[in-house]
């Protein structure tokens, strides 16, 4: 018997164009990102998923909306993006004028470092992975799709593979990426 786990990050938004960091700012879709998620929608469709997660926030919660228009979303905190604190909203540059040092300090070790009132991303890893551990007991056997960001995305990969923490940045996660994991379970 088989479980499987689709991952599945949201569509643009405008602080993703501009390259701003866009945390637990509730920020929607652009235009872009509501064609996307559009274009996308008879493949989402196509997954059959049983039972559909959502970070809440208004970006995923939208990209779910128009890709599974006829499915129960089920909205879960800990699926929300890094909290960046301080730093939301802001571009690299601005964060390099207003908090150089703090940011290379963080940059160089994120899982024990946070953001001036944030999370690091062993805050991240300990919520999402939580999620995950409850949500593949529960749902055994079932088609799980997760609507997410790309942190709590690159979060829940490396537990699954077990890939080193020093390679999160590295994981590519793409907006309306969908990872699929199938995970195998004697009957």
């Amino acid at each position: 018997m088989i479980t499987e786990l689709f991952l599945i990050r949201h569509a643009q938004t405008e602080y993703n164009r501009q390259k701003r960091y866009c945390g637990f700012s509730d920020v929607p879709l652009n235009n872009t990102g509501i064609e996307q998620a559009q274009f996308y929608k008879n493949k989402a469709r196509g997954l059959n998923l049983d039972v559909l997660f959502c970070s809440p926030l208004k970006r995923t919660k939208q990209t779910a909306d128009i890709l599974f228009s006829r499915k129960k979303v089920i909205l879960e905190p800990r699926l929300k993006e890094l909290n960046f604190g301080k730093w939301e909203g802001l571009k690299y540059k601005e964060i390099m004028e207003r908090y150089g040092a703090a940011y290379s300090k963080w940059i160089s070790d994120p899982f024990n470092l946070r953001p001036p009132q944030g999370e690091s991303l062993l805050d991240l890893q300990v919520r999402c992975m939580c999620f995950l551990e409850f949500v593949l007991k529960k749902f055994k056997h079932k088609k799980i799709g997760i609507v997410s960001h790309a942190g709590p995305i690159r979060i829940m990969l490396i537990g699954i593979n077990k890939v080193k923490k020093e390679d999160f940045w590295g994981i590519p996660v793409d907006h309306l990426s969908i990872h699929r994991i199938k995970f195998n379970h004697e009957a």
